[in-house]
């Protein structure tokens, strides 16, 4: 007896219709605004496809999306004057003089670093490292991520690792899965080609890291009366703390923050400002034997 074929509901695209002869030719005269059944329009206008919210039963998902992608963060204001704020706070000027000039001899490459963004759509969490290079060439990063999905509760769990079409980040999504091969599995998505767009969650915690660190470093700037060069290696420490910071602290739309869906309960361990100086007790360890 042969199956029944079913066909999955699917939505087309909205069709524009027609206009009249009038507002042709009434449009036709600036052709302003953009109207979709405008070949002209069109032609000269058009947009790619753009990233909406999902919602309803589109926006449930039986597996929880892990989404990557990279940025490089200068060490300069888009003005191209030197990125100093702690200058304005008594920084040694002599210093950030001499910094300035061997970054404009070394080229962008010495005053730039590049961060890796991972951001998780089932508790929003938002994790960051810097890294030398681009792909799956720093076995430190594949491990470190792997870990960090541990931490979210991810262990067993099949996911979808999601990224654009560049070749590094296919290349560290398939490390990924290589790693969690013991795992119950993972997937790699990958945005269609020329959309990269449609991976609007990564490049907003992208922003939200940027911002992060900027302020984190003007703080301690000010703090400690000196610049702090992007290649320092504190710098490191701010990308890292930036992006547990807005998984700690910010509070989503449901009341709770990203650590706290995780956790299951607000988190009490006191935190200090970054750069301070803290005095604590070593625990007490069992000896080794």
């Amino acid at each position: 007896e042969a199956e029944e074929e079913e066909v999955a509901a699917t939505g087309g695209l909205r069709d524009p219709g027609q206009p009249s002869p009038a507002d042709r030719a009434e449009h036709s005269l600036t052709h302003i605004p953009y109207r979709s059944w405008c070949t002209h329009c069109v032609r000269g206008k058009a947009r790619g496809r753009q990233s909406r919210r999902l919602g309803s039963e589109a926006a449930q998902s039986s597996c929880p999306r892990v989404r990557l992608d990279y940025c490089n963060m200068t060490d300069r204001h888009p003005g191209g004057e030197d990125a100093s704020p702690g200058d304005a706070g008594g920084g040694d000027d002599e210093h950030a003089t001499e910094d300035k000039k061997a970054d404009d001899d070394a080229g962008d490459e010495a005053s730039s670093i590049t961060i890796l963004v991972m951001q998780e759509s089932l508790h929003r969490s938002v994790w960051s490292y810097v890294v030398q290079s681009k792909g799956a060439s720093e076995a430190w990063v594949i491990d470190q991520i792997t870990e960090d999905l541990d931490t979210i509760g991810f262990k067993n769990d099949r996911i979808v690792v999601k990224g654009d079409q560049e070749a590094s980040i296919q290349d560290i999504s398939r490390a990924i899965a290589r790693s969690r091969e013991s795992d119950y599995g993972t997937a790699i998505e990958s945005s269609a080609v020329g959309e990269s767009n449609t991976n609007a969650s990564v490049e907003r915690a992208i922003q939200d890291i940027e911002a992060q660190v900027r302020t984190l470093r003007s703080a301690l700037e000010e703090r400690i009366g000196t610049r702090v060069h992007i290649k320092a290696q504190i710098v490191e420490w701010f990308v890292r703390h930036a992006g547990c910071l807005i998984s700690r602290c910010r509070v989503r739309t449901d009341g709770k923050t990203a650590m706290q869906r995780i956790r299951g309960r607000q988190a009490v361990t006191k935190i200090a400002e970054f750069g301070e100086t803290v005095h604590f007790k070593i625990p007490k360890t069992q000896s080794m034997p």
